[in-house]
């Protein structure tokens, strides 16, 4: 199987707009997308969603979206309290499971989405939008998903700072796998 993986970076959009015929292109290949795609609406429909714990899972938006697309809904399985999950679960029932890849880092959720790809034995694995940040670029003005979004919060450090830990972090994910 292909597995195609859009994260929220700012080549997703660019992708996008440069490549209009998406949606009919590659029958055989499996979309992927995480947390807040559902805003995107140049996105090929999602096959698989891996929604994190800053989403709002009662969303009309998410939900319209998994009811109309047949989404299947993943989850990061986390210690603390999974209530949220759970109830998303109890509405979609034969589409939400739960993974673990046990790697972490700060450059978020796509990078365990190439993890759990391959674990699940993917041939070919593509990725578009897991950017991390650039210092010329402002990346953090330009997310594919959500506009004007402050990657990764503040983290106690400067822009600049927070560019160079996602690149060393970055490194460290590619020699990982």
């Amino acid at each position: 199987s292909s597995i195609i993986i859009y994260g929220g970076g700012p080549s997703t959009s660019k992708y996008l707009e440069d490549n209009k015929i998406i949606k009919t292109q590659y029958a055989n290949r499996y979309n992927w997308s995480l947390n807040y795609f559902y805003k995107n609406n140049n996105l090929p429909k999602i096959d698989l969603s891996v929604i994190g714990k800053e989403v709002d899972i009662s969303d009309t938006r998410l939900l319209d979206y998994f009811k109309a697309n047949n989404t299947d809904i993943v989850f990061e399985e986390d210690k603390d309290d999974m209530g949220r999950e759970l109830k998303l679960q109890e509405l979609f029932p034969q589409s939400t499971t739960f993974y673990k890849t046990r790697y972490a880092s700060k450059i978020g959720i796509g990078v365990r989405m190439v993890i759990y790809a391959i674990l699940l034995g993917a041939k070919d694995i593509y990725t578009i939008g897991l950017d991390g940040l650039t210092i010329n670029a402002n990346t953090e003005k330009n997310h594919s998903f959500q506009g004007n979004k402050q990657y990764g919060g503040a983290w106690g450090m400067s822009y600049d700072e927070k560019c160079h830990l996602t690149k060393r972090q970055f490194i460290v994910f590619w020699e990982y796998i």
